[in-house]
């Protein structure tokens, strides 16, 4: 797998998240939380094939040890004519899909959205090509060209009375645009093609660990709309989106150190908690005024999300600093994908926080899976690093505590900019006064001595947002 230059690891999320929130405000009022999740209905479970197809091409590519034209050809060929049957599939499910749910309009954005799965093939073939020639600049542009692309369309369209399938013409838009853009900065010229050995290396160089796992962040935001309605679907891919935006970025602020030490991997999972944790704290005071009410009710399953994340994406912060694989690929089991859907489907009569905590069950159980990699990568010095770990975790559940505690009085007193800037501060501070320095042992075992690697910023506990 080639590594992400730093600076593209926190921009990409960024540039992401904040265009498709920016054009959100805008296509809220108009659309409304029932637009929104009658596109969510339909986007979900198509997301779903559109999940499976690209990642599962783009991985292929990027485990082979040498790439040759070849298994581009073959990758390409095999990508169109398995997404092709999927839009076939899915646009003769389309009519059937509308008289089920009897909705007119869901029939259309459904069809609409049908070619996601074969532009998703297209588009990994030279997304994949681009990765392995360590060229991260195009692939963002092409990106972020798309979401402006599709936005700008979307907000048209809704302005102009189009409703709901004016989300399916932003994202299919944004698509071809991204697609395009891809194809135009791929580096190598792929034709059609297949070969049956290169065919059967590609496979062979497949990990199908990470795939069902990014296919299972869907799952909530179906099973709210099959089980409580459109407006419920809605609002929960309100609240996805928002806790999505915090766990990446959370990622993203704590850049890779494999020669990080015990306490300097601990300081930064405890940072990426406490942003989990005031970011919960802070959605009510800075959501309803940016919102409408109807938009209010996803603040508590965005919350629920978020802190159930906080201790997943901690450990996941942790174990980026202690090794040196690839960043969480390779931890996420079938299994905690499976039961993070089971969880979700079985809560959704109770609601959408109810879905919201149960949908966290994936995540947790990649925690609980990790733990014992974590402990054995730590060696000897394992037990007094998880005793000096206690220390900063125990600071960061203090800093989120109090934003919690002081949420509500402030968000009473104080205008709402104003008062997210005294609540994180005060968070961060209380933070830092109970972090504190890294205690002796983990800076230095008195019974083995000082450990190889450690810098003197991995004694102080790192900044949230570098």
């Amino acid at each position: 797998m080639v590594a992400t230059s730093p600076v593209i690891g926190w921009l990409e999320p960024l540039l992401r998240h904040a265009v498709w929130f920016g054009f959100f405000l805008f296509l809220a009022p108009a659309v409304g939380p029932r637009g929104y999740g009658s596109f969510a209905l339909g986007f979900a479970g198509i997301a779903m094939l559109e999940t499976a197809i690209g990642d599962s091409v783009a991985a292929a590519l990027l485990g082979l040890p040498a790439l040759h034209r070849a298994h581009l050809s073959s990758a390409l060929t095999s990508a169109l004519a398995i997404g092709g049957a999927l839009t076939l599939a899915l646009a003769g499910f389309a009519r059937s899909a509308g008289a089920m749910l009897d909705d007119a309009a869901f029939a259309d954005i459904f069809g609409s959205l049908t070619m996601l799965p074969l532009l998703a093939g297209v588009a990994a073939v030279p997304a994949a090509q681009l990765r392995r020639a360590g060229r991260a600049v195009p692939p963002l542009a092409a990106e972020t060209a798309g979401a402006v692309a599709g936005g700008a369309a979307g907000l048209a369209l809704a302005w102009a009375g189009a409703g709901a399938w004016s989300l399916a013409a932003q994202i299919v838009v944004q698509r071809f645009v991204a697609c395009a853009g891809l194809w135009l900065a791929a580096s190598q010229p792929v034709g059609l093609g297949w070969s049956r050995r290169h065919c059967g290396e590609l496979l062979a160089a497949l990990d199908w660990r990470g795939v069902p796992l990014d296919m299972v962040r869907y799952v909530p935001c179906l099973a709210a709309g099959l089980a409580l309605g459109p407006t419920a679907a809605g609002l929960c891919l309100l609240a996805l989106r928002l806790a999505a935006a915090v766990s990446e970025l959370a990622r993203a602020a704590a850049p890779r150190s494999p020669q990080s030490s015990p306490a300097g991997a601990a300081a930064a999972g405890a940072a990426a908690m406490l942003a989990a944790m005031v970011a919960a704290a802070l959605l009510p005071v800075t959501l309803p005024p940016l919102l409408d009410p109807p938009w209010w009710g996803a603040i508590l399953p965005a919350q629920a999300l978020l802190l159930a994340a906080a201790v997943p994406l901690a450990l996941d912060v942790v174990q980026q600093r202690l090794d040196r694989r690839p960043r969480g690929r390779d931890a996420y089991p079938l299994a905690a994908a499976a039961a993070g859907a089971a969880a979700a489907g079985a809560a959704a009569p109770f609601g959408l926080a109810a879905i919201a905590a149960a949908a966290s069950a994936a995540p947790l159980i990649v925690a609980a899976t990790a733990l014992p990699g974590i402990v054995r990568r730590l060696g000897h010095d394992g037990r007094t690093a998880w005793r000096g770990a206690a220390r900063p975790w125990l600071a960061a559940a203090a800093g989120g505590s109090l934003g919690f505690a002081a949420a509500d009085p402030m968000a009473r007193l104080l205008d709402p900019l104003p008062a997210c800037c005294l609540l994180a501060a005060a968070a961060w501070l209380c933070f830092l006064v109970v972090a504190g320095a890294a205690p002796e042992p983990l800076a230095a075992s008195r019974r083995h001595g000082p450990q190889p690697g450690l810098a003197r910023a991995d004694r102080r506990v790192p900044l949230l947002l570098k």
